[in-house]
């Protein structure tokens, strides 16, 4: 077990924090805890294939294929086959999927709130580039562990 204070421990604390803020609305929707990521994504960018949402949210294929199925089930989104290229198929939200969406990007706008409180423009900036790094950190080394 960790100490305290140690950055490992913090960002343990943080994400189970941050998971218990966000647990209502994924009950709610019958949710897993990835799904989010893959819907707001959408969101953002809606009729992405599955390979280039696999690529965005750094993830292995078989995972986007399982969270799809899923989500497909639960009427968020739909799969269409590209109009061009057969082979490709492309996931779109659906209505209810952006409905949801939004209720999850009014979650995650508050929650950025919160954790940014009392903190200067500089110290966020700061903060990002410092997270941004550790998450880097830990790509490299799973695409190390993978050679």
């Amino acid at each position: 077990m960790s100490a305290p204070d140690t950055i490992n421990h913090l960002i343990f604390e943080i994400a189970r924090f941050s998971f218990s803020q966000s647990h209502p609305i994924l009950e709610k929707y019958g949710l897993y805890p990835g799904q989010p990521r893959l819907l707001l994504c959408l969101y953002h960018e809606n009729g992405v294939s599955q390979g280039t949402l696999a690529e965005k949210l750094q993830v292995k294929a078989s995972t986007i294929t399982m969270a799809i199925k899923r989500l497909e089930r639960g009427g968020l989104l739909r799969k269409a086959c590209d109009t061009e290229d057969k082979r490709v198929c492309r996931i779109f939200l659906t209505d209810k999927g952006y409905s949801v969406c939004r209720e999850l990007k009014l979650i995650h706008d508050s929650q950025e709130a919160l954790y940014t409180e009392n903190f200067s423009i500089e110290e966020k900036i700061i903060l990002k580039r410092l997270l941004m790094q550790v998450r880097q950190n830990l790509i490299d080394a799973e695409l190390k562990g993978d050679e």
